[in-house]
């Protein structure tokens, strides 16, 4: 369930205040509704989904040290 990557993107955007949710959504995902839609319309997300979200989310901390 989409659910369950949203506390990651949640502290990913906490910890980066540059990133909106529309940002966030257009880098990792090209789409600037991806985090609206798991909010809103609990969009289902493939497993392949959820990792490209992590090894986005991943790469942009790693980049930062």
């Amino acid at each position: 369930m989409g659910t369950d990557i949203l506390p990651k993107i949640y502290k990913f955007l906490e910890q980066k205040p540059e990133f909106t949710k529309s940002s966030f959504g257009l880098q990792a995902m090209g789409d600037p509704n991806f985090v609206f839609d798991i909010e809103k319309k609990n969009r289902r997300l493939w497993p392949e989904t959820v990792e490209k979200v992590t090894t986005f989310i991943k790469n942009k901390q790693d980049t930062a040290k």
